[in-house]
């Protein structure tokens, strides 16, 4: 529905047989001829898993120095192999030979039709289709999303509903609002005026967070431990002083009491 096929015109293949779906086989081509190429490529299943992918996962020294590739890097190899696929990639084997291809490569196929005939995916489409998506709730400032506040005048007119937001992790600097129904209502611009530009920075500052939280709990499970070791020592030197004083008092005592002989028989008598 989304890519606004009729419903009389779809067609259903019969589950789990491969060969009646045409994007099964690209999928495989996908794999074999791109993903194997990346040092990162984990496979369709464990047995297609490298045995090297946990080095090279665990060596930071090997993300810093690009062996893992940041994401534009995968998106440009991406465009590129897509283009040599639809053109370059056939033109080796002498054009495609599917049914009406008549020989030509899927570029020239489509160069070869007038602009009115080309069918192409609206970028309303591809948004539906593509991009990230979230049910969030109309409040009277707008969408909230990930800290940030999204607003537009056509917002206010659903207030307290819940709205479908499509967003880019790269740039969240806008959100694209559906209702639940799919129908587009507006694009809403971000309103704080220091706000998360990516998914990517959200989580850092989230991290960042987290650490500030763990190293404030560790200072005051550090500031405790010190009060109790001050308590206990202060208690225990507490104790010495008392032992101290009573011997001092038990020695005076001592030193007061006289003894005297009355008859061959000792008495103590207490000094006056």
């Amino acid at each position: 529905a989304a890519l606004g096929i009729e419903k009389d015109k779809q067609r259903h293949a019969i589950a789990y047989n491969a060969q009646a779906k045409s994007i099964e086989r690209m999928f495989v081509d996908f794999k074999r001829d791109f993903a194997v190429e990346f040092p990162t490529y984990k496979g369709g299943h464990i047995l297609e898993r490298p045995d090297t992918l946990k080095l090279i996962l665990k060596k930071e020294k090997q993300l810093a120095t690009g062996e893992v590739l940041e994401l534009s890097e995968v998106e440009a190899y991406l465009e590129y192999w897509v283009a040599y696929r639809n053109d370059t990639y056939y033109r080796f084997r002498r054009g495609h030979r599917g049914d009406g291809m008549d020989g030509k490569t899927p570029k020239q196929w489509m160069d070869s039709l007038p602009e009115s005939e080309r069918i192409r995916i609206s970028e309303d489409q591809l948004r539906m289709l593509f991009m990230y998506e979230d049910i969030r709730k109309v409040t009277q400032n707008g969408v909230v999303f990930l800290q940030n506040t999204y607003i537009h005048e056509e917002l206010f007119l659903h207030l307290g509903e819940k709205v479908k937001i499509k967003y880019d992790p790269h740039n969240l600097k806008e959100i694209f609002v559906y209702l639940l129904s799919g129908e587009f209502l507006c694009k809403a611009d971000r309103l704080e005026k220091y706000g998360w530009d990516g998914v990517e920075q959200y989580k850092e500052h989230k991290k960042r967070l987290q650490k500030f939280r763990a190293s404030i709990q560790k200072t005051l499970e550090i500031k405790q431990e010190i009060v109790d070791n001050d308590i206990i020592t202060y208690a225990e030197e507490a104790q010495e002083r008392t032992a101290i004083i009573e011997n001092i008092k038990s020695e005076k005592k001592k030193e007061a009491v006289k003894v005297i002989t009355v008859g061959g028989i000792e008495f103590e008598v207490e000094d006056d």
